[in-house]
């Protein structure tokens, strides 16, 4: 293998080797390196997520739709069942959203409007007479 093409994919890729390690936490010592990420989960398609550093990739595992939206970028296939999405140049925190569910609101917002024009005007009506 080329010294180049193994530098790249060993700088992408973290190998932990657990052959000598008696406990988890061992093992996680090792990946030290780990970026940390928080979130606070709004409802189940809206979130607000938090990187403890810069990374390139990051993975949500939910069932895959390509739907979702982490700050612009799109959802790609990971593993061909979970989401993925390409970071690189996004800091700090990040909203990750179910695009779908902007209608969803849209035509709830809609209704509760509508209901309540109708209730008013009935009411009107019955004051009326």
């Amino acid at each position: 293998m080329n010294k180049k093409i193994a530098k790249n994919f060993l700088d992408k890729f973290k190998v932990i080797d657990i052959r000598n390690s008696n406990s988890l936490t061992q093992i996680s010592t090792q990946s030290a390196n780990q970026v940390i990420v928080t979130y606070s989960e709004k409802d189940p398609t809206d979130y607000n997520v938090q990187l403890s550093q810069d990374t390139n990739w990051l993975v949500f595992t939910d069932h895959f739709n390509s739907q979702w939206d982490l700050s612009g970028s799109s959802s790609l296939p990971f593993y061909e069942m979970v989401n993925g999405f390409y970071i690189k140049d996004k800091k700090g925190q990040l909203k990750l959203q179910y695009k779908p569910q902007r209608y969803a609101n849209l035509g709830i917002e809609l209704s509760v409007i509508s209901l309540g024009i109708v209730f008013l005007v009935i009411t009107l009506r019955a004051v009326k007479k």
